[in-house]
């Protein structure tokens, strides 16, 4: 009996750990910090691997976390998450920012497996390719647990990094994690906006002054824009460098600093001591940190904490200067303080709330944004009240002068007092509008120049483009010969030098598949869609070796509509396909087409087979539409007879010409083609092209032309 009861026992204290440290998704709306229910293991190795974690000894050494952030010093983690999903949808987890998740390997059970076997890890992080993201979220965050699915799941996940580690989870349903990165998302846009507007401004004013402490508080702002940004997980830039030599880079901005608050505050004469002690300060975070990166010996756990505390230093340091010149009366003195007050807040409650002194939530985690937000409008203050105060300096002088001017004068006559002033007045405006003259005809020199450069590059960088297109849309010679060089014309006729229209041949073993494309959009826009166009046909066709003509803009409408995330980005750039597959072998030609329309002419007659209605990616069809196979169809002609077909994009039916100013017409473009059958290919081509030019006569071409004539004979 004894050992039953101690048994129940054991199993209930089992369960009520378990249950204890399971987070249970219950809300969609409600966002989870699931910091307090993980489970952490410091791997001191850095070599344990899964199968190492799940034995028993190692899973005796996890910890139990119970604050709102986990902190560790190793430089690989092991967390072990359990989870249970009480909801209709599925459940995702936030593992971190691009600040501290370097690496981060993510295993997950196979579902339905009762052995608790692990599927091969995810693969995540700031120092992988962007593909490594799971989410169009703008931390890392993965789906863990799928919806209606009431299992209790137990997760790993590995992070490595070199800085010291701090991470707060959040689970949720993809409704909770929205509204929680859109807020942040908002926040950062309007902190970046603020900076770069207050740069603009002091552009100006700088440019009006010529006081080179405008030049300081410019660099200094972008230098807080890109370090805080970069802190806080929102990085401005992508590239190993910047996290490998973070010390390298990251102490600019606070060379800046100091130029500005000894310029500003005029340092120099109001108080040299604290000068060179702020010039001590800067030189160990611009200089000595940034040596120790670079040093092989030294690593970024070691680092990262004393650095924090000299910028801690620095701060309060800027702050005390301020509050003691604005007790001795310099004036100036008061809005850089109060600037700085804000800044340092900012930065005291963010640390407070990553060592968990205080709680951390969304105010906290995105309190610098907030505080150097308002220290940079209050520096601006500062900077209008500086340029205030030396214009009312400059009044006073020019008065005083003006008085004694008037003393020494007394004595000579009114009327020659009168006469020079005048003189004189005359003579001021004369060299102010000289002056004013001077400075608008360099900025006008200046303004050209800097258009004419503009220009240059830009069109260098198209005909660079338009090469690079050409490339992209050269035959293969054994396309060429398959189909007979007298066999085939393409006419293409771009409306600028680069199209988004695109003409595709592509050989399967003995198939030949053809297609016409339209892209949305021309010129750049259109070209770029062509090329994305291009090398998704590429891995379709040539690749995956698909020939099915509905198979294959089914596959291209699924690639599109993933490569642009149409679904979360609401993009709608798509493309309007007219695609055969050339079947010599078995005598057959299949179509399918998305809006364009295939034109074929056999035995004596035209005929035509209408597209699908609906476009190639774009949010006219969702991704899971086209699994049903009906929206884009494939048809089949005999080739038993010798046959021509035409494909064409919307270019030359929708050009406008003709007496009445009208478009050409899809039926017009049917009568032509069959107007021309008597002739060659090559003759076609030349009618073809001479009665669109006719057509146009002085009117302005809409859109890019395309079409394509292949003429098919079994017999020969």
């Amino acid at each position: 009996m004894k050992i039953t009861a101690l048994l129940i026992s054991f199993l209930c204290f089992c369960h009520f750990t378990a249950a204890q440290n399971t987070i249970f998704v219950k809300d969609k709306r409600k966002l989870l910090l699931g910091s307090k229910n993980v489970q952490f293991l410091e791997d001191e190795s850095g070599k344990l691997t899964l199968q190492d974690i799940l034995t028993p000894s190692n899973q005796q050494k996890f910890e139990q976390n119970h604050k709102g952030v986990v902190r560790y010093n190793t430089p690989v983690v092991w967390f072990k998450i359990t989870v249970q999903n009480r909801l209709d949808e599925d459940v995702w987890l936030e593992i971190g920012d691009s600040f501290g998740v370097w690496y981060a390997d993510f295993y997950a059970p196979l579902p339905g497996d009762s052995s608790l076997k692990y599927a091969s890890p995810k693969l995540l992080g700031a120092l992988r390719s962007n593909k490594s993201k799971a989410s169009a979220f703008g931390n890392y965050c993965i789906r863990i647990v799928r919806a209606n699915d009431t299992a209790t799941k137990v997760l790993y996940l590995r992070v490595l990094g070199k800085f010291p580690h701090v991470h707060s989870f959040h689970v949720g349903s993809v409704y909770a994690f929205s509204r929680y990165f859109r807020m942040f998302d908002y926040l950062v846009a309007g902190f970046v906006i603020l900076i770069l507007s207050m740069v603009v401004y002091n552009s100006f004013i700088w440019y009006a002054t010529k006081d080179k402490v405008y030049v300081y508080y410019i660099l200094a702002l972008l230098g807080i824009m890109f370090n805080i940004t970069f802190d806080s997980g929102y990085s401005l830039f992508s590239h190993r460098f910047f996290w490998d030599y973070f010390f390298v880079w990251h102490g600019i901005a606070f060379y800046f600093i100091y130029l500005f608050a000894v310029h500003y505050l005029d340092l120099q004469q109001a108080a040299p001591k604290v000068r060179f002690w702020l010039l001590l300060l800067m030189l160990i975070l611009v200089v000595i940190f940034p040596c120790l990166n670079l040093l092989p010996l030294s690593n970024f756990t070691s680092l990262l904490i004393p650095y924090q505390l000299f910028i801690i230093l620095f701060y309060f340091s800027l702050l005390v200067c301020g509050i003691y010149l604005w007790f001795k009366g310099y004036k100036k003195a008061r809005f850089y303080t109060l600037g700085w007050g804000f800044a340092i807040t900012g930065v005291f409650i963010f640390i407070a709330s990553v060592n968990n002194i205080i709680p951390i939530n969304v105010f906290t985690q995105q309190i610098m944004y907030v505080g150097f937000g308002v220290e940079a409008l209050i520096f601006g203050l500062a900077l209008g009240d500086r340029l205030n105060s030396l214009k009312k300096e400059k009044e006073f002088a020019q008065a005083t002068n003006l008085a004694l001017v008037r003393e020494q004068k007394e004595v000579l006559e009114q009327k020659v007092e009168e006469r020079t002033r005048e003189i004189q007045n005359q003579k001021e405006e004369l060299e102010t509008q000289a002056e004013e003259l001077s400075e608008i005809h360099s900025a006008l020199r200046k303004a050209y120049r800097d258009i004419h450069e503009k220009n240059e590059h830009l069109n260098a960088s198209i005909d660079y483009a338009q090469t690079i297109q050409s490339a992209a849309l050269s035959l293969d010679k054994k396309v060429v010969n398959m189909l007979g060089e007298d066999n085939f014309f393409i006419f293409f006729n771009p409306l600028e030098k680069v199209s988004g229209d695109f003409y595709y041949f592509q050989q399967v073993g003995e198939k030949l598949v053809v297609a016409a494309v339209d892209c949305t959009g021309h010129g750049v826009p259109g070209a770029l869609m062509s090329m994305i166009g291009i090398e998704v046909m590429n891995e379709i066709i040539r690749t995956e070796q698909v020939t099915a003509p509905d198979v294959i803009l089914t596959k291209l409408h699924t690639h599109i509509w993933n490569t642009l995330k149409q679904e979360d980005t609401n993009n709608r750039d798509g493309m309007d396909i007219a695609l055969v597959t050339i079947d010599k072998t078995n005598k057959k030609l299949c179509y399918a087409g998305a809006k364009n329309h295939l034109v074929y002419y056999q035995n004596k007659q035209i005929e035509h087979i209408k597209a699908s209605r609906y476009s190639v990616g774009g949010n006219q069809i969702g991704e899971g539409q086209t699994n049903n196979g009906s929206v884009f169809i494939s048809h089949e002609i005999s080739l038993e007879q010798p046959t021509t077909f035409y494909l064409f994009s919307d270019g030359l039916q929708d050009q406008f010409g003709g007496r009445n100013d009208k478009k050409f017409t899809p039926g017009r473009l049917r009568e032509l083609l069959k107007e021309v059958q008597p002739l060659s290919l090559a003759k076609q081509k030349e009618t073809i092209a001479q009665t669109i030019k006719d057509w146009q006569g002085d009117k302005a071409q809409v859109d890019d032309m395309l079409l394509i004539g292949i003429k098919v004979d079994i017999s020969k």
